[in-house]
């Protein structure tokens, strides 16, 4: 994310976390507990994540970011 960000990190966050949730969908949706879910999502597996990991993922916030911010029924401010 660049310092430019017009609306800060606080707006941006929103997208960042959505990525995480495409990214991990598939593990997501399969737990059968709220424990197990909640101990997937503080445990997420990117202890060994690089640059190009980050950069992926930053990349589809930015996506997502572009696609919906503008939608009528869309996040508030």
């Amino acid at each position: 994310m660049t310092v430019a960000e017009s609306e800060g990190f606080s707006h941006f966050h929103l997208y960042v976390c959505a990525a995480f949730l495409i990214k991990w969908r598939k593990e997501i949706l399969s737990m059968v507990d709220f424990q197990n879910l909640l101990m997937l999502l503080q445990n997420l597996p990117t202890i060994h994540w690089g640059n190009e990991e980050v950069g992926l993922l930053l990349a589809e916030a930015y996506r997502l970011k572009y696609m919906f911010a503008d939608a009528p029924s869309h996040y508030k401010r």
